[in-house]
Order: C-alpha cells, then sequence, then structure tokens
C-alpha cells in the first residue's frame, strides 16, 4: 500500500493540562537518550516535546491520501502519565475517511463508511492504544519499556540510533527495550515486535574505570 501524507496541511494543537513541573530525564518516555554530546544535543523523540518538553496531552490533525481507498483525515489524541519510576503512554489514533476513490464502496473500507477498517483489523491493532509502560529512564540502572518505541539507541548509536518501530500503516508493534546498568558493566537490549521481531539487537559493555575522574 502506498501511503502520502499532505504535508502541505497538518495542525497539531498542544495542551499542557497534565503537565508536570519539569521534564523527565530522557523524555517523556525515557527514549530521549543521553550520547556523548549529552542531552542537549539530542533531537525531541515524541511530537508532544515539541511544545512543551513535559508530560501532558496532544491533539494531531492531518490529511491523508490512501491509495486504492481514498482521502482521510487522520487524528491522534495521546497523553502520557508517570508515578514516580513508571509511565504509561495511551493513544487513540483514528484515520476517518473523507471521501472514497471512484469505484470504492466507502462501507467496504471504513466502519460505518468512517473509520478505516484495515487499522483496526488486526488483534495486535488494539495494543495500539496502549503507546507503551515504562519503567525508569534510560541509562537507569534498571530501564524497561515495551510498546511503541520512537528514539531508541544502543550505546552511542553506533549499533541503533533513534529507532522507530511503529512507522507502518497497517501493522503494529509491541516493541520491548530492557536494560541493565551499573558503574563497572551493562547490558542493552532491544526488537522491534514481540511477536514477529525483525530487528533484535544488544550490547554488553565494560567501564573497567568506573566513574573514576580522568580515565
Amino acid at each position: 500500500m502506498s501511503f502520502r501524507p499532505a504535508a502541505l496541511f497538518a495542525a497539531l494543537i498542544s495542551s499542557t493540562a497534565l503537565a508536570q513541573p519539569a521534564p523527565e530525564p530522557g523524555g517523556v518516555g525515557g527514549q530521549n537518550v543521553p550520547n556523548a554530546g549529552g542531552f542537549g544535543s539530542q533531537a525531541f523523540a515524541d511530537p508532544s516535546l515539541l511544545f512543551s518538553g513535559k508530560a501532558g496531552a496532544y491533539f494531531g490533525v492531518g490529511f491523508n491520501r490512501i491509495a486504492g481507498e481514498g482521502d482521510y483525515i487522520s487524528t491522534t489524541l495521546n497523553t502520557e502519565f508517570s508515578l514516580g519510576p513508571v509511565g504509561l503512554g495511551l493513544g487513540v489514533p483514528l484515520n476517518l475517511l473523507v471521501y472514497p476513490d471512484n469505484g470504492v464502496n466507502k462501507n467496504d473500507i471504513a466502519y460505518g463508511g468512517v473509520v478505516r477498517k484495515r487499522d483496526w483489523d488486526e488483534w495486535q491493532s488494539y495494543l495500539k492504544v496502549i503507546r507503551y509502560v515504562r519503567y525508569g529512564h534510560k541509562r537507569d540502572p534498571v530501564y524497561f519499556l515495551a510498546g511503541q518505541l520512537w528514539g531508541a539507541t544502543i550505546g552511542h548509536g553506533t549499533l541503533v540510533n533513534r529507532y522507530a518501530n511503529s512507522l507502518s500503516l497497517d501493522h503494529t508493534k509491541f516493541g520491548l527495550t530492557l536494560d541493565f546498568n551499573s558503574t563497572y558493566v551493562g547490558v542493552e537490549t532491544l526488537t522491534d515486535s514481540l511477536g514477529s521481531p525483525n530487528i533484535v539487537g544488544g550490547r554488553f559493555y565494560v567501564r573497567p574505570f568506573g566513574d573514576t575522574l580522568i580515565l
């Protein structure tokens, strides 16, 4: 299936009613990870960071044309919640049919002639309502995230850098990252999908001098 976003017309409206006093380390989902240049060199990893850099809610609207189907209005309502080291991200992405292609019956491609069917025709599709479940942040002693990956990096980015697993229009992936970090050794792991993984990455590292100054 081909997909062409209407780049000239899009709107994003931010609401920070749920915003916390300060940005979370590593970004809202803990995925805006530090590299050799530190936090300041990192681009935002989640669209909500465009507005406040804080946890909250945002609503997005855009226009898409999907070949063989028709024109859609795409809407997304995302929000994040954090309680200590635990985080939960929720989202409701919808493609709403505006005008079907010639010869296409709108009821064949959209529930009620409105909500796109192929977005919800697999059991995995319903997992995208839960964007992610997280414990800790990248570089913490224990870091765990399951669900949507939008800026996943292993190490300094040589193996995996800024990876996103949720770019497919029709297939939702529920990925997993699990890291263990200490002063002297650590392990970082990543897979793009728990159901049918296509990407599996990992790194084991040793820091023989730990946090010794200069060394």
